[in-house]
């Protein structure tokens, strides 16, 4: 991919994401998990393929600053949504948040369908095996 510049775009004036994709898998949504979901949960599931890139599943965040430039007005709404997904194993907590001043650091998450990367941020080992590993179905 080329390099980008600081308005994040590449030399010949194009977004170095303009072919990526943020999906969700077919087979995802065929399940009953899936398809139990209300509005706000499948909103969110989308928010975090949105931030999903080749290698960084487990470094998700779901954080109120970040996703109310995206349309999200209710951190209320957030959560009982984040507690849904991780309720129908759509999506796994990589790392609590510590609510420190200064210092606080987010919870992180990854999609469950996809391999966790590994990351200085959090301990892969902390994670049970079962969690580690791409749901199959």
């Amino acid at each position: 991919m080329a390099k980008a510049n600081s308005k994040g775009m590449t030399a010949n004036g194009r977004s170095p994401f303009q072919n990526s994709y943020a999906g969700i898998p077919r087979w995802i949504m065929e399940t009953d998990s899936y398809m139990k979901l209300n509005g706000s949960a499948v909103k969110l599931l989308n928010e975090l393929c949105y931030q999903a890139r080749k290698s960084n599943n487990g470094d998700l965040t779901l954080a109120f600053h970040v996703l109310k430039h995206r349309g999200w007005n209710s951190r209320t709404t957030i959560e009982k949504a984040r507690d849904e997904l991780i309720e129908a194993d759509l999506i796994v907590c990589t790392r609590e948040g510590k609510f420190l001043n200064p210092g606080g650091t987010c919870a992180l998450y990854g999609l469950r369908w996809r391999a966790i990367n590994e990351s200085p941020k959090y301990r892969i080992e902390s994670l049970p095996c079962a969690k580690r590993t791409p749901r199959c179905c």
